[in-house]
């Protein structure tokens, strides 16, 4: 509230309630949908899925939490090929300029990052 009132001084805001709440996230990130079509081209080794799969559309394959068999494992192979297929990726880049090869990395990774960090007793979801 005290942000909205810093940017409108003069608004009525007796209409507005505040609640507080707890929820199950453990991290939060933001990737625009524009990378979808690299994501795609990620494919996750010995099986049907791909970085996008993981990191889009957990819940329909299997994956409801960060501790689901083999999720971390999967994550990690899809950075490893992003890593390692740079230059057959770069044309993947939205033509728009929303989003790049460098931001998918960098988002992979962190996510990667909190995945292994993350207790395995928590019902947290995997992705957002």
């Amino acid at each position: 509230m005290e942000e909205v009132r810093s940017h409108f001084p003069d608004a009525d805001l007796s209409h507005i309630s505040v609640y507080e709440y707890e929820d199950e996230d453990f991290w939060q990130g933001n990737i625009t949908h524009n990378m979808n079509k690299m994501a795609s081209e990620v494919p996750i080794e010995n099986t049907e899925l791909t970085l996008y799969d993981l990191l889009w559309r957990p819940d329909e394959h299997s994956f409801a939490t960060a501790g689901s068999k083999g999720y971390r494992e999967y994550v990690l192979k899809g950075y490893i090929y992003l890593r390692t297929h740079k230059e057959e990726l770069l044309p993947l880049n939205p033509d728009n300029g929303w989003g790049n090869y460098d931001q998918l990395l960098a988002f992979t990774l962190d996510f990667f990052q909190h995945l292994i960090a993350a207790d395995d007793d928590f019902e947290i979801y995997a992705s957002r």
